[in-house]
């Protein structure tokens, strides 16, 4: 089996706090243009992003890392500084130093070292959520076959309960009563089917 994803990239989320910018994954190159078209409302070039934290490294959320040459990249537990060359693994996330107001949670499921990036804005609590929650599996109840679906589910309820707002790597924003409905789907009995 397989599935598709047309087109191929994720949401591009920008979070300017504490006089950083941070980029939520960075979808692919045929994109780019976009995003360097987004950043110019912001008045910002890819030269002015610190940091960018994704989600896991599938090339549709971490294609265009490469192009912001001055960010520190992170992934989970780890970054690479593209200035220096430098990685660096944390066995404990404690030490960790992620960019000013996000905080990571690891969400295995889609991916077993996938994350999701918590901040919070005007009292609102936004998960950018990566692949972690798709509306559309959701509904279908039907995880790929490229999933843990066994870590998947849990990973779920978990972002669905923590979030006011969850920002998914696909699909819509989910908030209000879709979140509700949603919600509602994830914490009922999964009648799921795998592969």
């Amino acid at each position: 089996g397989y599935y598709e994803i047309d087109p191929l990239t994720s949401s591009v989320t920008l979070i300017q706090n504490g006089g950083q910018n941070i980029l939520i994954d960075t979808g692919t190159p045929k994109f780019f243009p976009k995003i360097i078209e987004e950043l110019a409302k912001h008045n910002l070039t890819p030269e002015d992003i610190d940091y960018i934290c994704n989600t896991h490294f599938h090339l549709d959320h971490c294609g265009n890392d490469a192009f912001f040459k001055n960010a520190v990249v992170w992934i989970g537990r780890s970054n690479l500084d593209y200035k220096t060359g430098k990685a660096t693994i944390f066995q404990n996330t404690d030490l960790a130093k992620y960019p000013a107001g996000i905080k990571m949670i690891l969400t295995p499921g889609h991916t077993m070292d996938h994350a999701v990036y918590v901040y919070e804005e005007n009292g609102v609590k936004y998960v950018c959520a990566g692949d972690a929650v798709r509306e559309d599996i959701i509904r279908r109840q039907h995880v790929p076959p490229v999933h843990a679906p066994e870590k998947f589910v849990p990973s779920m309820k978990m972002i669905f309960e923590m979030a006011d707002v969850i920002i998914p790597g696909h699909g819509r924003v989910i908030e209000d009563d879709i979140k509700k409905e949603l919600y509602e789907l994830v914490c009922g009995e999964w009648k799921m089917t795998v592969g």
